[in-house]
């Protein structure tokens, strides 16, 4: 299973964990029988926004874990 770290930011809007985040929904909820797993700092992708966009996105949340004080372990399924 992939593990995706979406805490480190780029110097780019394009490397915005959001941004990163909705591209990764995206592909997923055009695959079959794929999971992935992503961390994500709450700071810059709150679990209310993962909710929302996953499932406008079709995508299942899996499993949430937290993995310290500021960060959550996110494991998302295709449709």
């Amino acid at each position: 299973m992939e593990v995706i770290d979406l805490r480190v930011r780029g110097k780019g809007c394009t490397d915005h964990p959001i941004i990163k985040f909705t591209q990764l929904l995206r592909g997923l909820s055009r695959s079959k029988n794929k999971e992935i797993t992503i961390i994500v700092s709450e700071e810059d992708i709150p679990f209310k926004f993962i909710e929302l966009f996953t499932k406008n996105h079709g995508v299942r949340i899996v499993d949430i874990s937290r993995l310290d004080s500021k960060s959550l372990t996110v494991k998302l399924a295709s449709p």
